[in-house]
């Protein structure tokens, strides 16, 4: 008798959903603009992140190894933007997106200097609760 009865119905926790797997946006050679396959890939990943209740979309730039190192770090900057602008255009807060970028210093696959490769080439969005 040392706990009083309940009476009507016990509250079930809520379920947390599961924060999305990591998604990869490509880019062509030499490029930031978004492709239609990129905006697919862009949209699918906005709306995993909300229906989740995501803090923070983490993005990553990268870019092969076929430009200067100076080159290859702006313009993983700039893919890097592309997506953080799309991301926030399909509905995630500009305060949940954070960018970065890593030139050609973290590649997907092994290459020589100066070799095109289309799998480093990309921005990793990653999510954090």
């Amino acid at each position: 008798k040392a706990m009083p009865e309940c009476k009507g119905e016990m509250a079930m926790p809520m379920a947390v959903p599961a924060i999305p797997e990591p998604f990869v946006v490509y880019f062509t050679h030499d490029n930031a603009e978004l492709t239609s396959a990129a905006n697919a890939i862009i949209e699918r990943a906005a709306k995993a992140a909300m229906s989740a209740k995501v803090k923070r979309a983490v993005l990553i730039g990268h870019t092969d190894r076929s430009g200067s190192s100076a080159y290859n770090m702006a313009l993983s900057q700039k893919r890097a933007e592309a997506v953080s602008q799309a991301l926030m255009m399909h509905g995630l807060p500009a305060t949940e997106v954070q960018s970065s970028h890593a030139g050609e210093t973290s590649p997907q696959v092994a290459t020589d200097d100066g070799m095109r490769e289309r799998m480093n080439r990309r921005v990793e969005v990653v999510f954090e609760r």
